[in-house]
């Protein structure tokens, strides 16, 4: 199955874009995904999304079809075809 991911500031530059298109195998979750995406981009993906030890960095928010994953399952949303994913920095101040 095909998910969308897309991405702004820094992160987009780690995946070489905003927006890119991710096959993965059935079922898959959110968790799936981000490890896909840490084999392909490495420690860099790794150090600002994180995961292959099951969390999600602090300094991220991740949206499944608009709507945040600490809403839904976390890193054990599932995911289906075409569904969009959202990857951006949350950007905070005082």
């Amino acid at each position: 199955m095909k998910v969308t991911v897309r991405s702004i500031l820094y992160i987009s530059k780690i995946l070489g874009s905003r927006s890119i298109s991710v096959e993965l195998d059935e079922p898959a979750t959110l968790s799936t995904l981000l490890d896909t995406l840490a084999n392909t981009y490495g420690e860099q993906f790794l150090d600002k999304v994180g995961n292959k030890d099951g969390y999600l960095q602090d300094t991220v928010a991740v949206l499944i079809n608009g709507t945040s994953v600490m809403a839904k399952d976390d890193l054990q949303t599932r995911l289906v075809e075409d569904d969009d994913v959202l990857i951006m920095p949350i950007i905070r101040g005082g």
